[in-house]
């Protein structure tokens, strides 16, 4: 139940509340002073005033580098099978904001996020709240409201400091640690890895999706004392000459086996890591329909392949280095092509040279361009001239990554295939280009 008490704040203009989704989400872009502003001190406080701290039954949070979200996406669909009553909260959103809240694996309603809104308005008195921490409440209002049993929540940047980290997790899941957003957690992977693991708990259950996990991991998970699951090591899914075959435990540690006859839709650490949660959940491991789960798993922008003008597009939101290399190998070992035409936009704070690099070897043209609604891009044509110093001549830049998929498009020959990739905002505006119907992604 949440809490009624409210600190009143002496401004008259928070009387008069909006009255829409767009409305809302224009407000709270521009209350804030500061896009990011790590700590749990200003969110912790008016989620305990407003009886947030327990939203769920059980709660499950996941952290990590890259796979967080194939992560949530496969135990979503794992846990729904399993009729369980569900709360999810993702980022950012690909098309729709709504996508970020789900019950029971439907999006949440523009009222019912607008209602949950007015509430964390109310509630927060004169504590400012970041855009990501005010949505973050929003969710926890919704699922304490629908007394969702299980509630998964995919940490935002980090993990000690996230707003996700308020919620002390039954399970905590720890993706693949590497190097994305230096000037908030470092550029070691050490001290990053010591960022995702402050979402561990003492006595509680961590499982970790990284095969070569770094030492501040597994010295907290010790220090806390938490029952540990890492993979290659408690569990695993590997490719065997018949198929895949998943191996892990249930909670008294006694082995599980599973056959997956294809390959699994999403990243299959990512994959092998939900399946070992729902069986320490004791909910949702079912030997006799989790094979077919698992092999129709899809998640937007994560490897997923369109058509457009008869010419095969793929669309990834890899953004950093590694999530750029894990692409484009699994794109030359699995899928074969004449060529590869990428498309490509990307942030100004990410590595874009580290980016570029895994991908240069199998790309034949690049078409790059503006992001021109997102001011944190990377110009087109900075992007062009990084290329070109690295030696890459089939490179040209274009003002948005709608006219670049286009010619794309029509450069394509016959058995060539398109990459897209950089960021969300990237596949975003592609997807919107895919459907005009769409509406844009509005923040990352």
């Amino acid at each position: 139940m949440i809490s009624r008490e409210i600190v009143h704040c002496p401004d008259p203009s928070r009387d008069v509340l909006p009255e829409s989704l767009p409305d809302w989400l224009k407000k709270l872009e521009a209350q804030h002073p500061v896009e990011i502003e790590l700590g749990l001190e200003r969110v912790g406080s008016v989620a305990r005033a407003m009886g947030l701290t327990e939203p769920a039954y059980r709660v499950v949070t996941v952290a990590g580098t890259n796979g967080k979200g194939s992560v949530v996406a496969a135990l979503e669909q794992i846990l729904l099978h399993d009729n369980v009553h569900l709360g999810v909260y993702t980022s950012p959103h690909m098309l729709r904001f709504n996508e970020r809240v789900r019950v029971d694996g439907v999006d949440v309603s523009d009222e019912q996020l607008c209602h949950a809104f007015a509430q964390v308005e109310r509630a927060r008195g004169c504590t400012s709240l970041t855009y990501f921490e005010f949505t973050t409440l929003a969710a926890l209002v919704i699922f304490s409201e629908q007394s969702v049993e299980i509630a998964v929540l995919e940490v935002g940047l980090g993990g000690r400091l996230d707003a996700v980290n308020i919620l002390d997790a039954e399970i905590a899941v720890i993706t693949s640690i590497d190097i994305d957003h230096v000037d908030w957690l470092g550029s070691d992977r050490d001290v990053i890895g010591g960022e995702k693991a402050g979402i561990l708990r003492a006595e509680r259950t961590l499982i970790c999706a990284d095969r070569n996990p770094p030492d501040s991991v597994r010295r907290r998970a010790t220090e806390l004392n938490c029952s540990s699951w890492y993979i290659g090591q408690n569990y695993t899914l590997e490719r065997g000459q018949t198929g895949w075959f998943w191996h892990g435990t249930d909670v008294t540690s006694a082995p599980l086996h599973l056959f997956l006859l294809g390959q699994p839709g999403l990243h299959a650490d990512s994959v092998a890591a939900a399946i070992q949660v729902s069986a320490l959940l004791e909910r949702g491991y079912v030997p006799e329909t989790l094979p077919s789960i698992v092999a129709e798993l899809r998640l937007p922008g994560r490897a997923q392949r369109v058509q457009m003008q008869g010419r095969e597009v793929w669309l990834d939101v890899a953004h950093n280095p590694a999530a750029v290399e894990y692409l484009f190998n699994t794109l030359l070992c699995n899928y074969s092509a004449e060529s590869t035409i990428a498309v490509f936009a990307a942030m100004s704070d990410k590595d874009i040279h580290g980016m570029i690099a895994p991908a240069c070897d199998a790309v034949d043209y690049w078409y790059v361009c503006d992001l021109a609604e997102v001011p944190r891009a990377y110009a087109g044509e900075g992007l062009a001239e990084i290329l070109t110093t690295l030696g890459v001549r089939g490179v040209e830049s274009r003002d948005s990554v709608s006219s670049a998929l286009s010619a794309a498009c029509q450069t394509a020959l016959p058995g060539s295939r398109i990459v897209v990739f950089g960021s969300f905002f990237t596949v975003a505006a592609a997807l919107a280009a895919l459907e005009p119907e769409s509406e844009r992604l509005t923040r990352e």
